[in-house]
């Protein structure tokens, strides 16, 4: 039987990181390992028989329900023990913890005799990753998915093979001084642990969800306020109350979970290169999942999004998060699927309604109770320009309310940061840059991904900062939770979701499309020699090896020229740029239309020259060859501030010493010589500054164009425009026409958003003030503060672009 089970055992997928912990067991060899499963099941014993045998070419004797069989019980016991050959122990029988105590206090005195350490392995195996149900009458007939009945257990081995999980908990070494009963409780708490980082805690149907959220005492007290001891009108709004709910409650279904995966391991194949996951960070979350509820925060440059996270935590034996979706992604069939995946539907603005976000509180709140992990943006909507977003703090503070509030122990936070070789949507983007409408999301938009299919979209990055706790958090920034006045609270909420920011993009992929990318945009001139373009990307990859950035796996496998030249090559055939051969050299022709393409991938990792960017304009700037560290600081710092809301910086004021460190690597680039506070610009820096300040033109040149669209729409219009950024892209195209603007891709929609908004709300300009006196001839000092911001802006532009 148990050799005729093997062919099935085979299909089993046991992830690298089940590997590496099988593996891990065996690297000391005064060990005895002894890997303990919750339930008596010789099906489970031949499978961690095969499992052992297979992947960690160890021999698995005998399982401690077998011993019974054997006369000489000792002596087969003593040749495992001498021989370091591992052993099963089951901790259940009949649902009830049954540990033998002589096969313990034999084990023990047998290790002591060959100076072994008895080493306990919680062994978790589970055949089908199906949730448990509260009060679920099919669990009579069927059993616990933890502990099915046999003959269903032989059906699921035949059947779902490739479903089944293998899993090890904390190994821990034998405390003699335990008793058996609290042995047993130990092990018994790890294998719960593992249940829950698997498949999460028992499931509530949706309909039992509904009723306790609609019978939360904050949303009771919420409808009797409202309705002012109205019956009629507490009718209607529990109505309502159940109508948002039935529009907002997720309802997991494992069918629904099992078809979608078959479809997306169809699927990925076809479209990508494959997935990097970093595992050891993942181990990290699973410690931390099995005890608390967690929120899971990538970012946000996908709609793909949604599926990667849940996908690849399936694929990895985690429990899949509940994700808040906007309520735009429940059209057919996707809100069908994504709903049975464990989404929540949530309104895009709930302004006006008092009772809809305390119905979203309550959800959230049970949510947290029941252990479930979540997963959210933070952006709140999908990175347009490849960068990150800064962030909305709602949600974030919906869930932490429940720790301040002690209601919920405290909750893990994962950033988590996703990568793609080659955006799906980038065709897309391109068009919302130039100002065109988003698509609505509908069936049809779905039907329309198919096109994707047989193209080669490169590999998917996933990688992840190390988790933490609200609490850990607050400890660490010094503050008391619980507390926090209002004001005080909305402050921590922005504390933290910056730190959550600030770590996805310190662990964000260097792939090589954006470093190719980033080099291209940043050539002062019309084309670029390849040589040229080799060297250029060989300083930027050591710049950003010393700073500790990460850098896809690719460039550890393949030749960084034969990547790069893979890289324009598709670009080539993209018809983004253009190789002409001149003189017997390759040279390089970026397409004027097709700048902002590559635009998006620059700023995948534009964050981490942005220092070196900002003192490389400062340097320019003062056109002079000697400078101070001051006069650095002070040029640098304006672009630092001018550009708050248009990146996420990793610190919240630029100091004296980020210079200095910046600095440092220009000195040993041999570009500047530092002395003290003083600076000697060498000779041939200047074309090699202008390359680096440039990374940044495009930007300058979109807060240029919408300073001077202030004036232009003034002159033409009685009123202000409705439309204002529609404004400054025809104010760009006008001004990049007449050359006063060099870069096609600063026409950037997003970027005049950003402008127009740090313009206005950080007190640059009063816009408003502007549009009356711009109609007059007379000078005012707010005209003046706008032409000296005008021209100094102009005056960054002109030293690199003129």
């Amino acid at each position: 039987m148990a050799f005729g089970l093997n062919h099935f055992f085979k299909k089993v997928n046991l992830s690298n990181l089940t590997l590496k912990k099988l593996n891990f067991f065996f690297e000391e060899d005064d060990i005895f390992p002894i890997f303990t499963v919750e339930h008596r099941s010789r099906i489970d014993n031949w499978f961690l028989k095969y499992v052992l045998e297979e992947k960690a070419h160890k021999i698995l004797c005998y399982s401690e329900n077998a011993f019974s069989f054997f006369k000489d019980f000792e002596s087969q016991l003593e040749y495992c023990v001498q021989k370091g050959r591992p052993v099963a122990l089951f901790l259940k029988k009949n649902n009830k913890i049954a540990l033998r105590e002589d096969f313990i206090k034999r084990i023990v005195a047998l290790c002591n005799k060959y100076n072994k350490k008895p080493v306990f392995i919680p062994t978790f195996i589970l055949w089908k990753k199906v949730a448990r149900r509260e009060h679920s009458n099919w669990n009579f007939l069927f059993g616990e998915p933890d502990n099915p009945r046999a003959l269903v257990k032989i059906w699921q081995v035949i059947t779902g093979c490739k479903k089944a999980v293998i899993d090890f908990g904390e190994p821990f070494l034998l405390d003699e001084s335990l008793s058996i009963e609290e042995l047993g409780k130990v092990i018994d708490e790890e294998l719960n642990k593992l249940e829950k980082i698997v498949i999460g805690p028992p499931l509530k149907e949706r309909d039992k969800i509904i009723h306790l959220v609609l019978n939360d005492p904050e949303v009771q007290a919420k409808i009797e306020e409202l309705s002012g001891n109205d019956l009629s009108k507490k009718r209607k709004l529990i109505k309502k109350a159940l109508k948002i709910l039935d529009e907002m409650a997720a309802n997991y279904k494992e069918s629904v979970i099992f078809k979608f995966e078959r479809t997306l391991d169809w699927a990925w194949p076809k479209i990508i290169e494959g997935f990097w996951v970093n595992e050891n960070r993942l181990e990290e979350y699973r410690q931390l999942a099995g005890q608390l509820p967690a929120l899971v925060l990538p970012c946000h440059k996908s709609h793909a999004d949604y599926l990667i996270v849940s996908y690849l935590f399936f694929k990895y034996n985690l429990r899949m998060p509940y994700i808040a979706a906007g309520i735009n992604l429940s059209f057919f069939p996707m809100g069908y699927i994504f709903r049975n995946s464990g989404a929540y539907f949530i309104r895009r603005t709930i302004k006006g309604d008092k009772l809809y976000p305390v119905i979203l509180q309550a959800y959230i709140r049970r949510l947290l109770l029941d252990g479930l992990p979540q997963e959210f943006f933070l952006e709140g909507t999908r990175s347009r320009t490849g960068k990150l977003l800064h962030p909305k703090m709602g949600l974030l503070s919906f869930n932490t309310k429940e720790v301040k509030e002690g209601r919920v122990k405290d909750i893990v936070i994962l950033p988590t940061s996703i990568i793609y070789g080659k955006l799906f949507e980038s065709g897309a983007y391109l068009r919302e840059m130039e100002g065109r409408k988003k698509e609505k999301e509908s069936a049809a938009a779905v039907l329309k991904t198919t096109k994707f299919l047989g193209k080669n979209f490169g590999k998917i990055y996933m990688n992840f900062a190390k988790p933490f706790t609200v609490k850990e958090f607050a400890d660490e920034i010094g503050i008391d939770l619980e507390q926090l006045d209002e004001k005080e609270f909305r402050r921590f909420n922005s504390l933290l979701a910056y730190r959550v920011l600030r770590d996805i993009e310190k662990e964000t992929i260097v792939t090589p499309i954006a470093l190719t990318s980033l080099i291209l945009l940043s050539n002062i001139k019309k084309g670029l020699l390849e040589t040229g373009l080799q060297r250029r990307i060989a300083y930027a990859l050591t710049y950003v090896k010393s700073i500790n950035a990460p850098l896809a796996d690719v460039f550890d496998m393949e030749d960084d020229e034969l990547l790069i030249k893979k890289v324009v090559d598709y670009f080539i055939e993209k018809g983004v740029v253009e190789v002409r051969e001149l003189g017997g050299k390759k040279v390089y022709v970026v397409d004027e239309d097709k700048r902002n393409y590559l635009e998006y991938y620059k700023n995948n990792v534009i964050h981490l020259f942005l220092y070196v960017a900002f003192i490389s304009n400062a340097i320019l700037l003062r056109k002079k060859k000697k400078l101070t560290i001051q006069e650095i600081f002070d040029d640098a710092n304006f672009l630092f501030e001018l550009f708050r809301k248009e990146f996420i910086y990793q610190q919240d004021e630029l100091t004296v010493e980020k210079v200095k460190e910046e600095l440092k690597h220009l000195e040993d680039y041999r570009l500047v010589s530092v002395d003290g506070e003083n600076i000697t610009i060498r000779s041939h820096a200047i074309p090699i500054l202008k390359h680096v300040a440039s990374m940044i033109l495009s930007y300058l040149e979109a807060y240029y164009t919408v300073l001077d669209g202030y004036y232009a729409i003034a002159r033409d219009n009685v009123d202000i425009p409705s439309n204002i950024v529609s404004e400054f892209i025809d104010r760009g195209k006008y001004l990049y026409a007449m050359g006063e603007i060099t870069r096609r891709e600063s026409i950037n929609k997003f970027y005049y958003q950003n402008a127009h908004q740090q313009f206005v709300q950080s007190n640059y300009v009063d816009w408003h003030k502007l549009f009356e006196q711009f109609k007059k001839s007379e000078t005012t000092e707010e005209k003046e503060k706008y032409y000296l911001l005008k021209e100094r802006i102009k005056s960054y532009i002109s030293s690199i672009a003129f």
